[in-house]
């Protein structure tokens, strides 16, 4: 989701991990990376808290060369947006395919490493979020969609062992994500960014199509902060979302209109 991939995120992401009665809106941080206020964007989801967004998603690592997993280097808020109660996940990006066939050929070294991070990190990592979006390059192949859904089913396998959650961000404008072989993994959640800049009408369809693939238990649905929608226009987006029975909305990215605030927390906590 990070603005210098090509349209990203989602992610970014977000599933109600804090109460599985309530509904999840998930908010990125994209950080250094997009030159956010962090303090800023950081002091308004602490002040809103996780009545209002359970989950939220920083900007964090990369994939780099080899499998290797990249620490950044950007703020790590993670620990302040813990201590009242928000669930944590950092994302994992690339936007490069020959990092990607890296990883094909060296899975478990990879999630070996993003293990361990976790594990170092367990007071605010709750799970991972992954960004994965090859846009330079050659074009992915069926193949590569195979490896990339094999990939996420043992990491994210690897991750319940020891408590922690996997989302992973996903669309259709790249043939890394075939939606068929996706679902059958043990990932817990898929964020489409294809609803980000659209009407309303191709939202739903959008919707219906995540519904269709997905279900409920995996669908989620992405909403960007930065294409002028008004609070009435995230209102009736939700209600779409919520008449499919998806409980799970991502926000690409903070910091959060404050028209949208009311209709995202009537979202989450209204039953």
């Amino acid at each position: 989701m990070n603005k210098l991939f090509v349209g990203l995120a989602i992610f970014g992401l977000c599933v109600c991990f804090a109460d599985a009665t309530k509904r999840g809106v998930m908010p990125w941080m994209c950080l250094e990376r997009c030159g956010e206020d962090i303090d800023s964007d950081l002091a308004e989801l602490v002040r809103l808290g996780p009545n209002v967004f359970p989950l939220v998603s920083i900007e964090a690592y990369d994939l780099d060369w080899g499998a290797n997993i990249k620490d950044c280097g950007y703020s790590r808020v993670g620990p302040q947006l813990t201590n009242v109660g928000i669930m944590v996940q950092p994302m994992i990006t690339t936007a490069n395919i020959d990092k990607l066939r890296d990883l094909w050929d060296d899975p478990d070294g990879f999630i070996a490493q993003a293990m361990d991070v976790a594990r170092n990190n367990k007071g605010w990592i709750s799970g991972f979020n992954i960004d994965f979006e090859p846009e330079g390059g050659d074009d992915p192949t069926h193949e590569d969609a195979v490896n990339y859904a094999n990939f996420l089913d043992s990491f994210a396998k690897a991750l319940h062992a020891e408590g922690f959650k996997l989302t992973v961000d996903i669309a259709s404008w790249c043939g890394l994500w075939e939606n068929d072989l996706l679902a059958q993994t043990a990932v817990d959640r898929f964020i489409t960014m294809d609803t980000y800049v659209v009407g309303l009408d191709r939202f739903k369809t959008i919707v219906d199509n995540m519904y269709n693939d997905f279900g409920t238990a995996k669908a989620g649905n992405g909403l960007d902060s930065d294409d002028g929608f008004t609070g009435a226009d995230i209102k009736a987006r939700l209600e779409i979302v919520r008449s499919y029975g998806i409980d799970t909305v991502g926000i690409w990215e903070a910091p959060i209109p404050d028209d949208w605030i009311p209709y995202i927390k009537a979202f989450v906590n209204d039953s």
